[in-house]
C-alpha cells in the first residue's frame, strides 16, 4: 500500500527545494501525487463535497470523499465523483486494475458510508467524455452556479426538469432521481453537430424557458450557461 506518508512528502520537497538531492521517487509516488494533487483541484468546484484522499492498494486504486449532505441523492452524487475525477483520462497514470470510491456522510442518520468497486478502465472510457472540451466548459457552469447557492439544488433541479420532459414526451424510463444533465448535453452536442434536431435539443430548449428558483441564477448567469450549450456544437 502506498499512501502519503512524510517519506513521500519529503521526496517531494527534495524535488522542489534541492534539485541536487539524490532522492529517488518511483513511478508509483509520481503517479498517486499527480492524481492526488489533480482530484483535490478539480473538488474545490464542487459544493458540499470534499476529497479526502487517494492511495494505492494492491492493485485498487483508493479514492475517498467526503459528502456534506443530509441525505443522498444516487444520481447527484455519481455526477459530483465524475466531475471530480474527469482529469484522470488526461493524466495517462499507471492506475491498477480497480478503483474503489469510498463516500462518507456524516450529517446523514440512516448510514454514512458508502462503497462502490469499478473496473479502473471501464471508469476511465466513462469519463472520456470530459475530453470533449465544449462539454467541459458546459459543467464548469452548471457546477459553478450550484457552488454559489447549493441549497437550492440546482444540479439535481436540472435533473429534474429533464425527467419530467421526458415524461411529457411519455419516454419510458426510471426517473425517480431525474436524468442526468450529462446526458443531455453530450446527446445535444452530438445532435448539434450532426445537424440534427432531436430530443435532446428539445429538451434543452425546454430548460432555457425553466425558472430554477436559486438565487445565483440570474438572467446573466442563465445566458451564459445556455449561451455555452449552444456553442457547444
Amino acid at each position: 500500500m502506498i499512501k502519503m506518508n512524510t517519506k513521500s512528502l519529503l521526496a517531494i520537497l527534495c524535488m522542489v527545494i534541492a534539485p541536487g538531492c539524490k532522492k529517488n521517487i518511483s513511478p508509483a509516488e509520481k503517479d498517486l501525487i499527480a492524481l492526488n494533487n489533480s482530484i483535490s483541484k478539480q473538488s474545490k468546484n464542487i459544493a458540499e463535497f470534499d476529497f479526502d484522499t487517494a492511495f494505492f492498494s494492491g492493485d485498487t486504486v483508493v479514492i475517498s470523499f467526503t459528502d456534506s449532505l443530509d441525505h443522498i441523492n444516487p444520481l447527484v452524487q455519481d455526477q459530483k465523483v465524475s466531475y471530480a475525477l474527469f482529469e484522470l483520462n488526461q493524466l495517462h497514470l499507471d492506475l491498477k486494475s480497480m478503483m474503489k470510491l469510498n463516500i462518507h456522510m456524516p450529517n446523514r442518520k440512516d448510514g454514512d458510508f458508502f462503497s462502490a468497486v469499478t473496473n479502473t478502465k471501464s471508469y476511465l472510457e466513462f469519463l472520456s467524455i470530459y475530453q470533449d472540451k465544449d462539454f467541459k466548459v458546459i459543467i464548469d457552469h452548471i457546477f459553478s452556479i450550484h457552488k454559489e447557492d447549493p441549497q437550492h439544488f440546482f444540479i439535481n433541479s436540472l435533473n429534474l426538469e429533464i425527467a419530467s420532459f421526458m415524461i411529457e414526451k411519455n419516454i419510458p424510463g426510471d426517473y425517480f432521481w431525474g436524468v442526468s444533465v450529462y446526458n443531455l448535453i453530450s446527446g445535444y452536442i452530438h445532435e448539434c453537430r450532426q445537424n440534427k434536431k432531436g430530443l435532446n435539443s428539445e429538451a434543452v430548449d425546454n430548460l432555457i424557458g425553466k425558472n430554477y428558483g436559486t438565487r445565483s441564477f440570474t438572467n446573466t448567469r442563465k445566458v451564459q450557461l445556455f449561451s455555452a450549450i449552444k456553442k457547444g456544437c
